[in-house]
């Protein structure tokens, strides 16, 4: 649960968990986890399912707050504890950061826990990571202003690929973005997006990253343009004598496929 000076919302996140806001709630006087009981409670009624609860002031420390006494407890996290919390657990617990981005906090920059993140440079982390960085560094000092998204409608798909070993060889960079569309283009059509905008990203050895972006008259969910463009975007790189850490792909300005401007051949 996540308490803040908003109206009561509800966000879906994955298929068993959720956000909600209850900051009205509890501005009429019932404490957080006496409310955390009822929802308990009545869910138990309901479906006769346990459920771990993690009350916070944001979305991030509600989230890791709940990891921490499943399947069937209350965890709470006031204002005034939140960062006596944070500090001593491992920096993967906040959302964002995987096994991946892990291991590069943990053995290039010796940030280990929460603590070691919130005492890192925002600087540095931005040159390295760009706006993700600014906010996990925030995080890590309890501050996540991310709102309780009811109905949220989603904006983009993307998947990244981090090499095993930095890649010279640009061919091996093109096979990656093949992989990287076929996937994602499975998931446009899945869940009958059309994109109309194609986001590429490249990160080389010493963090260097770059995005580059093109924009189509009209939304399309079509594989080949998409394969085509990201490959158009990439060219450019080429020529950098750096190897190459990260390969991104991204399908934005999604819309339904209802709304698709239809042409001669439909």
């Amino acid at each position: 649960m996540c308490i803040r000076d908003r109206p009561k919302k509800m966000e879906r996140w994955g298929l068993d968990e959720a956000f909600i806001e209850v900051s009205e709630r509890i501005k009429s006087g019932i404490h957080p986890v006496e409310l955390a009981r009822k929802i308990k409670e009545e869910i138990w009624q309901k479906v006769h399912l346990t459920c771990s609860i993690g009350i916070g002031p944001n979305k991030q420390v509600a989230k890791i707050a709940s990891d921490f006494q499943k399947p069937d407890g209350i965890t709470y996290v006031p204002p005034e504890q939140v960062q006596a919390f944070l500090n001593p657990l491992p920096v993967d617990k906040i959302i964002g950061i995987g096994p991946k981005m892990k291991k590069v906090l943990n053995e290039k920059l010796n940030i280990k826990t929460i603590a070691d993140l919130a005492a890192f440079s925002p600087t540095k982390l931005n040159e390295l990571f760009g706006k993700l960085g600014i906010y996990l560094h925030n995080v890590a000092r309890g501050i996540d202003n991310t709102p309780v998204r009811e109905g949220y409608k989603r904006k983009s798909l993307g998947s990244e690929i981090t090499f095993e070993q930095d890649v010279e060889d640009f061919r091996t960079i093109y096979k990656a973005l093949e992989i990287l569309v076929d996937k994602l283009h499975k998931s446009l059509v899945k869940n009958n997006y059309l994109y109309q905008t194609i986001v590429i990203k490249i990160r080389f050895e010493n963090f260097d990253t770059f995005t580059r972006q093109k924009k189509l008259k009209t939304p399309t969910n079509d594989k080949k343009t998409a394969l085509k463009i990201g490959k158009q975007l990439l060219k450019e790189f080429e020529s950098d004598p750096k190897k190459v850490r990260l390969l991104g792909f991204r399908f934005t300005a999604l819309s339904k496929e209802k709304y698709r401007q239809k042409t001669l051949f439909d």
